[in-house]
């Protein structure tokens, strides 16, 4: 009887050495390939969410946990600063997009179904017994891994510590991430008749290129929600939830972040109970996955 290998596989393309994940910081490679070896094979439903094929749900907590090695009997891990730029650099590139839940994000690997079906593999023109006949690898023409990506020298490794260079984001990707934090904010925080003033402007994109994700933004935006001092139960009974409160600082960022994160459940206010609500729901969907997968 054959002997089969348990557990499923994952196709990586030979043409990944021409594209920039080949050369990226090793945070970088190490995520793209995580990410394609923990996506869904097939579509799962969890909580009355459906998690598609090719998607996976993380929090980047698990991610550096699945990234984690040892030194001698140390546990080492990628910074979160390190893991938010490697995300960064994979959407920049096309290659993933992200959808922000509470304890966690929706993470969809791009072309999925393309590339994980070996039926679109046709057979090598490269040898593999060591032999050197071709042309130099570096001067040929480099191939993206991913259909969406059109240029990616702006997308490398600037030192050792893995920074990704907030400058080198494409201007119209910044834009656009700009008007996709302040329509979530609009929708979650109900100000619909609120404009995208030059100061709100500003301090998203400050807080964009010090590294935060589009996604962290709007965890912070839940965690504004989830306040009850923050949604006027305060002694002067005012609302404080303008989206530059929330984009002021790194600092303002990453409170607002930890209330949505670990709220009081005895302190909420209505409407944080609901968002909190919600965040149970993708929490017991995550523990599902985990005991099916």
């Amino acid at each position: 009887m054959k002997k089969t290998i348990q557990g499923g596989y994952y196709i990586k393309a030979r043409q990944i050495r021409d594209s920039f994940i080949a050369h990226a910081a090793p945070c970088v490679r190490e995520t793209w390939d995580y990410l394609l070896r923990e996506a869904n094979y097939s579509d799962k439903k969890y909580a009355g969410f459906v998690v598609e094929r090719g998607q996976l749900f993380r929090s980047y907590r698990e991610i550096r946990e699945g990234l984690a090695w040892y030194s001698g009997y140390r546990k080492e891990m990628y910074s979160g600063d390190a893991m938010k730029r490697a995300m960064k650099a994979l959407m920049n590139a096309g290659m993933v997009t992200l959808s922000a839940a509470p304890r966690g994000m929706l993470i969809t690997i791009c072309n999925y179904d393309f590339y994980q079906n070996p039926e679109n593999y046709g057979r090598t023109d490269d040898r593999t017994d060591g032999s050197t006949k071709g042309a130099p690898r570096a001067h040929r023409q480099r191939t993206p891994i991913n259909k969406n990506v059109k240029n990616n020298k702006n997308l490398r490794s600037e030192n050792r510590d893995n920074n990704l260079s907030s400058s080198d984001e494409p201007k119209l990707d910044l834009n656009r991430s700009v008007q996709e934090i302040f329509d979530y904010w609009k929708s979650t925080l109900d100000h619909p008749r609120a404009r995208l003033g030059d100061d709100r402007k500003k301090k998203i994109k400050a807080r964009l290129k010090e590294g935060y994700t589009p996604d962290d933004i709007k965890v912070a935006i839940d965690g504004c929600l989830a306040s009850p001092y923050h949604q006027g139960e305060n002694d002067r009974g005012t609302v404080f939830d303008d989206l530059e409160l929330i984009c002021r600082d790194s600092k303002r960022v990453d409170q607002f972040m930890k209330l949505a994160q670990e709220p009081d459940a005895k302190l909420l206010s209505a409407k944080g109970r609901q968002a909190k609500k919600n965040g149970q729901a993708w929490l017991e969907m995550r523990s599902n996955a985990r005991k099916t997968a």
